[in-house]
């Protein structure tokens, strides 16, 4: 912990007194001052911070953390590492600089003693996403795909610049903001595909006389990494160096001319990234081996890997000249393992995080090689599986659920029904009376039936088991045909 003295930037650290106590009014600052709590967690709470007047600040909160909490004593992970990962990836006092999609985080409340007692967060205005995903009425295809979108562009921003591994990413860790209370940011944008198709676009699709389905994937239980390229990489406009790193390959060459012609659309709804608890900045995450840069390589005692399958074979090496002496060097290795046209990373900062905690080694472990979008997705199957769908909407539903296939190995169940025209604005209530003709075995396969938490149960162990790409990159997920297909193709839907 630095010194309190000389030479510490005043935007990393906040220091209080040795007998500063968490609790309404204490004073941080001559400006800020502890407010009400907001939530309390294993390690500690959250609280509003305001003025001396007493006025709330309506852009940052603090969370701090409890002497004698039970994810302290538990010797759980501890809020510093959180604060420090967050510190990369988006420091709240430079909103340029940081990676857009993720919770700003701010200067640490260190005591004089050097005790870490909490850190200011962003104060997001909205929901976690997962309270409106989790209503019985829910049927907006469009959102979800906003969602994974947004979630997978931020994620594939942070796994190219810093090696990031979220390590719990879910529905409950993603905040939907509210428009009204949120200032204006950079836009999320999109490509055309992205657009929910006019109401001329979907009566075309439904009375064409097409016999196409939609595209699916071909599963492969493989390790081996395989090359990716993001393609509408020309839409991305929130980092120039961002937009250089993506893979250059056949595939990226084929679809960058499509993209870059396509009229981009602004995603109406802005999500976050939040809680770093359990993140960390590795070399190793999801699916495989991805090198650092070369210049910040260091002489150390390792063990090098052959091919792409991580772990096959490893051959002990003593140190980098006795390496190079015997043509065993960490750069083959390194080329061999990791995915063809993959570009150096920037320096990841994993060494420079406190200490990772026993029982939270125990948990990754309990994670190891399921990335960030296996988790997100594996969670999403709960939520969705059963759902009536808009009739209209059944293509882009069947592509969402190929991508969830794809990774967790699982197909979820989905209905269909056509909407009737007395429905309420979003069509709701007349999807809801659509239910009652739904039969076989509806209360085990319906989302809304008494019996259908015993599939769920089924879904989240075969999945966890046996997945097919749990190690798939959010480059590789946003090349998905959910994302990029032309939903003015002609398509036929079937009524169940």
């Amino acid at each position: 912990m630095p010194s309190p003295g000389g030479g510490t930037n005043p935007d990393h650290y906040v220091y209080v007194s040795n007998k500063f106590q968490i609790k309404p009014g204490a004073k941080i600052t001559n400006e800020l001052f502890v407010g009400p709590g907001l939530g309390v967690g294993l390690q500690g709470g959250v609280f509003l911070l305001q003025d001396a007047q007493g006025r709330p600040d309506p852009n940052k909160v603090l969370k701090a953390t409890f002497k004698l909490s039970l994810g302290g004593i538990a010797g759980m992970t501890h809020m510093e590492r959180e604060w420090a990962v967050g510190r990369r990836l988006a420091p709240i006092e430079k909103p340029d600089k940081g990676i857009p999609g993720f919770m700003a985080t701010g200067a640490a409340v260190v005591t004089r003693s050097h005790v870490f007692r909490g850190f200011i967060l962003e104060r997001i205005h909205g929901q976690n996403s997962d309270k409106r995903i989790g209503k019985a009425t829910f049927h907006d295809i469009t959102y979800v795909r906003q969602l994974l979108f947004s979630t997978f562009k931020a994620l594939h921003a942070a796994q190219r610049q810093l090696a990031f591994h979220h390590a719990d990413l879910r529905l409950a860790n993603i905040m939907e903001l509210d428009p009204s209370k949120t200032p204006p940011a950079s836009p999320i944008t999109a490509p055309a595909s992205l657009r929910r198709p006019t109401d001329s676009n979907i009566a075309s699709r439904i009375s064409a006389n097409s016999t196409a389905s939609p595209p699916v994937f071909h599963h492969s239980k493989s390790d081996s990494a395989q090359d990716t390229a993001l393609p509408f990489s020309a839409d991305l406009t929130s980092d120039p160096n961002l937009i250089a790193s993506v893979s250059q390959g056949p595939a990226a060459e084929q679809e960058q001319g499509h993209w870059s012609q396509a009229q981009q659309d602004q995603i109406i709804h802005q999500f976050r990234i939040i809680d770093y608890g359990l993140a960390d900045f590795k070399e190793l995450f999801g699916a495989g081996y991805v090198r650092s840069n070369n210049s910040h390589r260091h002489k150390r005692k390792a063990s090098m890997y052959r091919g792409t399958s991580l772990g096959k074979m490893a051959v002990p090496v003593t140190d980098d000249d006795q390496a190079e002496a015997t043509g065993a060097t960490e750069e083959g290795y390194m080329r061999a393992a990791r995915p063809i046209g993959c570009v150096a990373f920037l320096p990841h900062p994993s060494n420079l995080l406190p200490q990772i905690a026993p029982i939270e080694r125990i948990y990754r472990y309990f994670w190891k090689r399921k990335g960030d979008v296996y988790a997100l997705l594996w969670d999403l199957q709960r939520f969705l599986d059963g759902r009536v769908w808009p009739l209209e909407d059944e293509l882009e539903v069947r592509l969402m659920i190929d991508l969830i296939r794809h990774v967790t190995g699982v197909r979820l169940k989905a209905y269909f029904v056509p909407l009737s025209a007395d429905q309420d604005q979003d069509g709701s209530k007349a999807l809801k009376l659509q239910r009652k003709g739904i039969s076989c075995c509806g209360a085990f396969k319906r989302n809304d039936g008494f019996l259908h938490i015993l599939r769920i149960r089924s879904i989240r162990l075969r999945s966890w088991f046996k997945p097919h790409n749990p190690g798939l990159t959010a480059a590789e997920a946003l090349t998905s045909p959910f994302f990029t297909y032309q939903y003015d193709e002609d398509f036929t839907p079937t009524i169940y």
